[in-house]
């Protein structure tokens, strides 16, 4: 089996607030090729992940799918706004006016 993204979370079996990036690739196709084939990701505030695989195995097609840069995919990602991000343009708003 190819993983292209692994995470671990041994810190508690608590719920967790919903991710800020999640990732659902059913399929990706690039000429004959199957690319990508049910792919899921999710990453919260703070965490860092690593896309580690071998040479064309779809970590690029991934990371583009991500981006929006791959139109064509059979995909859904959503990318939840960061309340500190919110926060810090609020504040720089009070600050300007």
């Amino acid at each position: 089996m190819n993983t292209l993204a692994t995470h671990f979370d041994l810190k508690s079996l608590a719920p967790h607030p919903a991710p800020r990036l999640s990732v659902f690739v059913r399929r990706k196709v690039l000429g004959n090729r199957v690319v990508l084939r049910d792919v899921g990701l999710h990453v919260g505030t703070g965490e860092i992940v690593a896309v580690l695989g071998a040479s064309g195995c779809g970590k690029s097609t991934l990371l583009r799918t991500i981006n929006g840069l791959d139109a064509d995919s059979d995909a859904e990602v959503e990318i939840r706004p960061s309340l500190s991000s919110s926060a810090k343009v609020g504040k720089q708003a009070d600050v300007d006016a």
